[in-house]
């Protein structure tokens, strides 16, 4: 993430997908300026800012690919919620966030 200022606080978290299809969420901190997140596995997952999509899938969400990674700068969110989940499940995503 070439234009995020590395010196504002990180929070690193790790979203655990226990169980396939079921939805899994972390809340975001205030403020946050940026996301970035991979599976662990470099499985596919399923996320979404809106809750009940992922599980089914049943809605609109985005598809990460297996292998790759989302980020997304020039953000200001506060008080979100990101919804994660994958069709393999056993899989956690790890998640940073700079607010």
């Amino acid at each position: 993430m070439a234009n995020i200022d590395y010196a504002v606080n990180a929070q690193d978290y790790a979203v655990v997908l226990t169980n396939p299809d079921e939805e899994y969420s972390q809340e975001l901190p205030a403020n946050t300026k940026a996301i970035e997140f991979r599976s662990r596995n470099g499985a596919v997952v399923r996320h979404s800012f809106t809750q009940g999509l992922v599980a089914g899938p049943t809605g609109a969400y985005q598809t990460l690919k297996a292998n790759t990674e989302y980020e997304k700068e020039h953000l200001n969110l506060n008080k979100h919620t990101i919804y994660f989940a994958s069709g393999a499940g056993g899989d956690t995503v790890e998640l940073r966030v700079w607010a």
